[in-house]
């Protein structure tokens, strides 16, 4: 028995066209799933930097002890027993206040960390959900612990670990089984004073933004974010470099993306007065 195989008007067999077709088809299957888990990765990439950029941030705000102790202590003061305190079974307090860029004679500056907050412009994946002091030991008054900040899980590419401050602190261990935080490290009776100066710029593809401290500042941090300013659906930028400016009197950001299109960069520096 013999078979004719039926051809289209191009010569080819319906056999061969429908290999053709399969052969296209996961093709394009394979280059789509290639450019999902490459923009992944891209944004696996923007929520790391945007977390060491925001544990700097932290490292400025708790150093002088001002936010530590205003938000411990305000609109009360929060207390523990510190007769149980073990590494095992640390004290544990939850703060109601945001965590402030520092505090001047009662007066909080801006808010560096609230829970609900976003901890970046850069990324809308990373907000977080809950500010705790772990306090791992102490004795006579003096205690150890830690600031931890952790993020909400949702929306996050891969999980990420909670943002741990270390600090130092005193307390007032008249009553043990209600010990209050009284100062933590570096606090002192003059705070910080700390303004936060702005400034963005739009390019095309690699905008690059920077802003200096004023004469009788000096830089304590800075940050910022990257905006896609194309169509709707071409989004999709990522930070190329977020760092202090070469004089360390400012903070500069740039900006990165594969796709054609205006780009904002928004970087902010944290500056004190002298």
């Amino acid at each position: 028995m013999s078979y004719r195989l039926i051809k289209n008007q191009s010569g080819l067999s319906i056999i061969e066209a429908l290999v053709a077709i399969g052969i296209m088809s996961m093709m394009i299957a394979f280059f789509a799933q290639s450019q999902v888990n490459q923009m992944k990765e891209m944004k696996a990439l923007n929520e790391k930097i945007a977390i060491l950029d925001f544990e700097k941030l932290l490292i400025s705000a708790l150093s002088d002890g001002s936010t530590c102790q205003h938000v411990l202590n305000n609109p009360a003061p929060l207390t523990f027993n510190s007769t149980t305190i073990t590494s095992t079974t640390p004290a544990v307090l939850t703060p109601s206040t945001p965590l402030y860029a520092g505090v001047r004679s009662g007066v909080p500056g801006p808010v560096v960390a609230q829970v609900g907050q976003r901890i970046s412009p850069a990324t809308n994946s990373l907000t977080i959900d809950s500010i705790r002091l772990v306090i791992t030991e102490g004795s006579a008054g003096n205690f150890k612990g830690y600031w931890e900040i952790a993020l909400n899980p949702a929306g996050m590419v891969r999980a990420l670990k909670p943002v741990r401050i270390q600090t130092v602190m005193a307390g007032d261990i008249t009553i043990p089984t209600s010990t209050s935080i009284t100062s933590c490290m570096g606090a002192s009776t003059t705070a910080l004073t700390v303004t936060r100066r702005p400034n963005s710029v739009t390019a095309w593809r690699w905008p690059t933004a920077s802003v200096s401290c004023q004469a009788d500042e000096y830089l304590v941090s800075g940050g910022g974010g990257c905006i896609s300013l194309g169509p709707p659906g071409t989004g999709f930028m990522f930070i190329r470099a977020s760092q202090p400016t070469a004089d360390n009197l400012g903070w500069t950001l740039s900006c990165d993306t594969p796709r054609l299109q205006n780009a904002r960069a928004e970087v902010f520096a944290l500056c004190a007065k002298r």
